[in-house]
């Protein structure tokens, strides 16, 4: 799992961390959510990890974009059969 937090549990922003003061980690929980190991994230894995955020948004509103198409397909076809 890849936290991006200061000391004080505040979320960062990648790039923008660093200009407001805060530290990016990556933290290592059990199933439970204990945390087992942190460190500081080097740049290489801060970038990893926003442009992983950036894909998996992208990807969540096209999948949102087709859910809306079917349904709104399907009311069309349950109106013209009534």
């Amino acid at each position: 799992m890849v936290s991006r937090t200061d000391g004080d549990g505040l979320l960062g922003g990648g790039g923008n961390a660093d200009r407001l003061g805060m530290t990016a980690f990556i933290t290592v929980t059990d199933a439970a959510g204990r945390v087992l190991f942190r460190r500081a994230a080097t740049d290489a894995e801060v970038r990893d990890a926003v442009r992983a955020a950036e894909v998996a948004e992208a990807e969540g509103e096209e999948a949102m974009r087709q859910i809306a198409d079917e349904r709104s397909l399907m009311e069309r076809m349950e109106a013209d059969q009534a």
